[in-house]
């Protein structure tokens, strides 16, 4: 006995061993403070997300052995996804691809009351959408400024993934601004994405990024993934620019936004050598929509654009956000390299949503050039083309049996390499007659027509 007290008197009077224990308290207070911060960022987020299911009524055109046509299938599909309460009258803010030519909507509360909702406006180009469901009293969240957002800041996201309501998900603030990787080309063509690891999965698109005041910093909206599940890599639409289209949708007063008709890409440090310039030294004009505004001014594929009416270009975002800012049928004066030579060039610019309006209407489809990381994407190491993201039910490209993901190479006798060539082609006419499109489907080359 005496022996165990001399034991525990001096390992109680060892200072290396009281620090150490001290160290440990200080580290589980610190944890236990955090885990504190999480539970209250959750509960105060919590009344304001929302679990949206959709339902949608397809008709699927198949044909028999001989190629005759079956009568039309009825199919019901459902999805589902997150909202984000921003009004107590039921205004609800999502994702367009949410609620995108869904049928019926319902929203469940997070007390599990459900209701029927409508859509009051969307904007597809950002992928935002206002939804509304005839209830007062409900629970608004609170907007954090996510232009104050630090790289290693702690986020939470908070949804339904997988159909599971209330589920939140804890991680930092990775990265800020347009991402270069294989991610789904339009996050690096129009906005600075947050990007973040708290684990995004589907069912959480619509939902918000909150910080640790569980105020709304984020609208969840994609992941990069090749399993469909999280991989620590998901990105949202900061708040800041989510609150500004929300009002315009719920004002009805969207501004109309300037178009200049290219594509763009981004200078990294292997293609900026090439042309004999700086990573940052502009944007690069990969493409030029036939009869557009930047066709009709006079800029070229291969025109590094350097500044848009006297501010300087360092990136895709910045000439996306310039475009958009610019009136239509207002004129824009743009500095270019070409050749290693300076030119300047005047175009007037179009109407962006107007063009979006009409793009592909006559034959209803969705689609964007392949870029190499998409051509990785789909299986190939090198695939020139366009790839049908959406087709319009009914329209001429579904009863000629086009599919997503089918990949456009030629119109008749025309190969079409990007989105230009095929607006060139498409506005050629003659579907009356029948027009002859040649696609790939399952890496199988074939054809198809275009018949109205």
């Amino acid at each position: 006995m005496r022996t165990t007290i001399l034991i525990l008197t001096v390992l109680l009077a060892n200072p290396l061993v009281h620090a150490q224990s001290t160290g440990v308290d200080e580290q589980l207070r610190y944890a236990h403070s955090l885990s504190a911060a999480f539970n209250a960022a959750a509960e105060h987020i919590g009344p304001s997300v929302v679990y949206i299911t959709t339902r949608t009524e397809r008709f699927v055109q198949r044909r028999d052995f001989f190629g005759r046509r079956l009568r039309p299938q009825r199919l019901l599909e459902s999805g589902l996804g997150s909202g984000v309460i921003i009004g107590a009258d039921g205004t609800i803010l999502t994702n367009n691809h949410v609620v995108e030519d869904a049928d019926e909507l319902l929203v469940r509360l997070s007390d599990g009351r459900e209701f029927p909702a409508r859509v009051l406006g969307t904007d597809v180009e950002r992928d935002l959408a206002v939804v509304k469901i005839d209830q007062s009293g409900l629970v608004p969240a609170e907007w954090g400024d996510s232009d104050a957002l630090e790289i290693g800041e702690w986020v939470l996201a908070v949804g339904t993934p997988f159909g599971f309501s209330n589920t939140v998900t804890a991680g930092i603030v990775s990265a800020r601004g347009p991402s270069n990787g294989p991610i789904h080309d339009e996050l690096s063509k129009y906005e600075d994405y947050i990007q973040t690891d708290a684990a995004i999965n589907p069912g959480n698109s619509g939902g918000p990024l909150i910080n640790l005041d569980g105020k709304v910093v984020g609208i969840n909206t994609a992941i990069f993934s090749q399993s469909g599940g999280s991989v620590g890599l998901g990105f949202a639409i900061p708040s800041n620019l989510a609150r500004e289209v929300a009002s315009e949708i719920i004002n009805n007063t969207p501004p109309p936004r300037g178009w200049l008709g290219v594509e763009m890409q981004e200078l990294d440090a292997s293609l900026a050598g090439t042309f004999g310039v700086k990573p940052d030294a502009g944007v690069l004009i990969a493409s030029v929509v036939p009869d557009g505004p930047a066709d009709a001014g006079g800029l070229e594929p291969g025109d590094i654009v350097t500044r848009f009416n006297g501010a300087e270009v360092h990136s895709n975002r910045d000439l996306v956000t310039a475009i958009h800012d610019g009136a239509p049928d207002s004129p824009a004066k743009i500095d270019v390299l070409r050749e290693g030579h300076k030119r300047t060039i005047e175009v007037k610019l179009g109407n962006l949503d107007k063009y979006l309006e009409d793009r592909y209407g006559a034959i209803g489809i969705e689609a964007e050039t392949i870029t190499p990381a998409i051509a990785r994407e789909l299986g190939y190491r090198r695939l020139e083309g366009v790839l049908v993201t959406s087709v319009e039910p009914n329209g001429v490209a579904d009863r000629a049996g086009l599919l997503p993901d089918d990949v456009i190479v030629g119109i008749s006798d025309s190969p079409v390499t990007n989105i230009g060539e095929l607006d060139a082609a498409l506005r050629e006419g003659g579907l009356e007659a029948g027009v002859r499109m040649r696609i790939i489907r399952d890496g199988r080359r074939g054809y198809i027509v275009l018949r109205r």
